[in-house]
């Protein structure tokens, strides 16, 4: 019983310990035309107009430069493909690639200037399917 107890003490103390290391979790709404990225509370997912919303991996942290990096699958009534996100936040802007590809398709690359409580004008933009 000894044993068992020092090893979850030895196991709870090292998870407290990588949780620190590995960085501040990224927090509030960033968004750019045609994409929002939410990390508040229980709602962590990006969202791509004219798509279902991808969920953030619960494990997504800033570096100590401020750098994320992660990938998912985005799909709509259409298709589905896989994309990774990088971005870096400087001060009160989120600057991000978004690399995306379908299964046989080709891959696309979009740059994106993300603003801290912007406004992603979803309504604006035109979806077909």
């Amino acid at each position: 019983m000894t044993r068992s107890l020092l090893w979850l003490g030895l196991g709870t103390t090292f998870l407290a310990g990588c949780n620190d290391s590995l960085g501040p979790r990224l927090q509030g709404r960033w968004a750019a035309t045609g994409i929002e990225l939410i990390a508040s509370g229980e709602a962590r997912e990006l969202r791509i107009a004219c798509n279902r919303p991808a969920r953030l991996p619960w494990m997504t942290r800033l570096d100590e430069e401020g750098r994320l990096h992660f990938s998912g699958s985005f799909g709509n009534s259409i298709t589905s493909y896989l994309f990774t996100f990088s971005g870096q936040v400087r001060g009160d802007t989120l600057a991000a690639t978004l690399t995306s590809h379908t299964p046989d398709g080709p891959t696309f690359t979009h740059d994106y200037l993300m603003t801290a409580d912007g406004d992603p004008e979803f309504e604006r933009l035109l979806c077909v399917g």
